[in-house]
Formats: structure tokens, C-alpha cells, sequence
């Protein structure tokens, strides 16, 4: 399934008003998202559709890689799940102020062996990530000569290329096709370290 972020921007004439997000939709700093399940015939793991919008007047980051998402069974208990990226798409992105975009993302189980490794690796490739966005986009407006910093930037890359290398990422599997409930914690999709803001869905059944 297609993971890269697609951003729909829309153009304001005397005044913004954001688009229709059902469901719940918690505000984090500039960036309303709303959260909401969906399916996909050609995939096996639960899908959560993001919408998101900018209320800001300026850029703000929406941080897909940053959001937590956690399945519930029946009586309660939870497993992490992880965001099926074998191409490494899923990162931080900037969106302009007043824009909105939408996502489907892909989840599923990690091995039991692997779950308590996945959430580090993931933190730090989401900082590296962020960091080399920042940097590629002070080189492009940055004035003619001014230090080069795409040493720094291809350094990050292969220090990126390195932890993506670490993270397991396997096909999806039936076990975490149909959890009872998916729980995602979008408290530092706008790049900052918030307190957590949880929001849970039903996923559709799927005979």
C-alpha cells in the first residue's frame, strides 16, 4: 500500500475555512487531524485514514512517523503496532498555513522480539528525518555563498539509510488484521513533544 503523503492545498479568497473532518479530530498546535479507520482490498493490516489541516497563518510540520498507534483486543489489552514503510516514505513533511492533506497508512504487528526494539529506532529515525528536512530547506534558501551544507545532508541520509537498515518491517499478517479496537496517539504530529492525545476507532469488519 502507498504510504507517501499527499497534500491537498486549497487557495483562500477573503477568508480560510478548514475542511470537513469527521469524526474526532483533537487539535496539536497549528494542525487539526482527524482520525478514522478504513479498508483496502489489497491489504491484510488495519488502515488508518489521517485528514489534517493547517490553522495556522504560517508552515507547519505534520510528523506522521511521530504517531503511536496501538491495537485493542477484547478484554482490553493492547499491542503496538507498527506502519508498514518498506520504502521509508512515512516522515516529517511541512505543509503551508491554511492547507490540508489526507493519508492512509497501513499497521501492523511486529515479532514478539521486536517490539521493544521498534519504538526507539523509530524515535530516532523520525529526529534524523526532521533534521535533514530542516537542513535541505535552509540550503535552498540559503543566498549564493553560503557554506555547502550538503556534506551535512548526505551524512544524515546515510545515517538514516543506517537505522532504516534496523528496523524490522515485514509483510502485514492475519493476527493484526482485525483488532477490536486501534488507539493512536497523535500528541507530536506537529513535531513537538506534547503530552500524549489518544484517539481510538472501531475498524470495519471485513468478511
Amino acid at each position: 500500500m502507498k504510504t507517501a503523503i499527499a497534500i491537498v492545498g486549497f487557495t483562500c479568497a477573503t477568508g480560510c475555512y478548514r475542511p470537513e473532518l469527521v469524526g474526532d479530530h483533537p487539535v496539536v498546535g497549528c494542525v487539526e487531524v482527524a482520525v478514522a479507520p478504513a479498508t483496502d482490498p489489497s491489504t491484510t493490516g488495519p488502515i488508518v485514514d489521517y485528514r489534517f489541516y493547517n490553522r495556522c497563518g504560517h508552515d507547519a510540520v505534520i510528523d506522521l512517523a511521530s504517531v503511536v498507534v496501538v491495537a485493542r483486543d477484547q478484554a482490553g489489552a493492547t499491542s503496538p503496532l507498527v506502519a508498514y514503510d518498506p520504502g521509508g516514505e512515512i516522515r516529517a513533511l511541512r505543509i503551508a498555513a491554511h492547507r490540508s492533506g489526507q493519508e492512509r497508512i497501513e499497521y501492523h504487528a511486529p515479532g514478539d522480539d521486536e517490539a521493544p526494539r521498534v519504538a526507539p529506532i523509530a524515535e530516532e529515525l523520525a529526529a534524523l528525518r526532521r533534521q535533514r528536512d530542516a537542513l535541505a530547506a535552509t540550503a535552498e534558501r540559503s543566498p549564493a555563498g553560503s557554506p555547502d551544507v550538503r556534506p551535512a545532508v548526505e551524512a544524515l541520509d546515510q545515517a538514516i539509510a543506517a537505522l532504516e537498515a534496523r528496523l524490522p518491517v515485514r509483510p502485514p499478517t492475519s493476527a493484526s488484521a482485525s483488532p477490536a479496537r486501534l488507539c493512536a496517539d497523535v500528541g507530536r504530529i506537529d513535531g513537538s513533544s506534547t503530552a500524549p492525545r489518544w484517539t481510538c476507532l472501531v475498524p470495519p469488519r471485513v468478511d
